[in-house]
């Protein structure tokens, strides 16, 4: 009896710390902000806002824009909106690409 309710107890466990690692929102949010390390450790970052971020997925699209003439598939990018900075990050080869600043009239 006390290892059914053992198995039962460890399965429920293990279903609801499944649900938790794996919730899309929670794991966004750790996404966002292992990036936001990474790129941290080859750069100061603006300090008080969180990042918008994007993912490159049609470089071919972009390479006309000369911040993304070097844009590779799945490379990201950071905006820092209230900073007006924009920071084009490869993590396959954890480089920074390019850094520009936002002009007024973009956001």
């Amino acid at each position: 009896m006390f290892i059914g309710g053992g198995i039962v107890l460890a399965l429920f466990f293990g279903i609801y710390f499944y649900i938790q690692y794996n919730d899309p929102e929670k794991v966004k949010v750790r996404e966002s902000a292992s990036l936001v390390a990474e790129v941290g450790e080859l750069m100061f970052l603006p300090e008080g806002e969180t990042p918008t971020i994007a993912t490159v997925t049609e470089p071919g699209k972009l390479a006309n824009q000369p911040f993304f003439k070097n844009a590779m598939l799945n490379d990201k990018v950071l905006i820092y909106s209230q900073e007006r900075k924009i920071i084009l990050y490869r993590p396959a080869e954890n480089k920074i690409v390019e850094v520009a600043s936002l002009s007024p009239d973009e956001k």
